[in-house]
């Protein structure tokens, strides 16, 4: 007599094996994606640090009287020279800043109108760097 064999219902330990492949390759590309959104968080930090310090300092110099120093004597772009006082600005959690300017005091040939420029350069070694320019016009009239 021949006995009728019942399939049984459930997982075989293969499919298991492969269901549980499949949840580890899923779980690896969520932890990736955490990464980069951290490491992006990071980089937006240090630009909004950086826009606050270049704004702050942006219109420090705007508000000086006109006969300051800093708005009599060209410097150029290739100078790299610091901002007096601003060599290396630490904001906390962001980083060390140096604050590098350049001045033009007659600007299209105007010698009542300035263009500051500043660049908030990170010191920090980082893999982002949140490098920033900033510039503005002043007049004299």
């Amino acid at each position: 007599m021949r006995k009728k064999m019942t399939s049984q219902a459930g997982f075989t330990l293969v499919e298991l094996l492969i269901a549980v492949v499949l949840l580890a390759v899923g779980l690896l590309g969520l932890a990736q994606l955490q990464v980069t959104a951290i490491q992006a968080n990071s980089h937006s930090e240090g630009l909004i640090a950086a826009n606050a310090l270049g704004q702050e300092i942006l219109e420090e110099l705007v508000a000086r009287p006109m006969g300051d120093a800093i708005f009599e004597t060209a410097v150029d772009e290739d100078d790299n020279a610091a901002l007096p006082g601003f060599e290396n600005v630490v904001v906390p959690g962001a980083g060390v800043y140096r604050v590098q300017y350049w001045n033009d005091p007659s600007y299209m040939g105007r010698p009542n109108l300035s263009q500051l420029t500043i660049r908030i350069v990170n010191n920090t070694e980082t893999k982002y760097r949140a490098d920033l320019t900033l510039t503005t016009l002043k007049n004299w009239n």
